[in-house]
């Protein structure tokens, strides 16, 4: 079975470690010392290259399709009804969401 991977942003801290370290040592280096895949310090010192910021660009997600209030009354009835087929709890609330 393969090995569960785990994605987390870098930290302010985790990137002002890369700007410093990578002044005298190789990216592989840089990745051993600080508990990080090369290929992640070498993409983040591109980026910082390219875009002269170490900063994340803005997080663009899709809209939400529900409000809150309406997605605690679907988890309220799905949980009162527990033996509610999906379809038709879906068919109830009316909404076009997925599966």
């Amino acid at each position: 079975m393969p090995a569960i991977r785990h994605y987390h942003c870098l930290t302010d801290i985790e990137k002002g470690e890369i700007i410093v370290l990578s002044k005298n040592n190789s990216h592989g280096k840089i990745g051993k010392e600080l508990h990080i895949p090369r290929r992640t310090v070498s993409s983040f010192l591109q980026r910082l290259e390219t875009r002269h910021s170490p900063y994340n660009l803005p997080n663009l997600d899709r809209l939400q399709k529900t409000f809150t209030f309406f997605d605690r009354w679907i988890v309220r009835t799905a949980l009162i009804e527990m033996r509610m087929p999906f379809k038709e709890l879906k068919s109830i609330a009316n909404i076009l969401v997925s599966e």
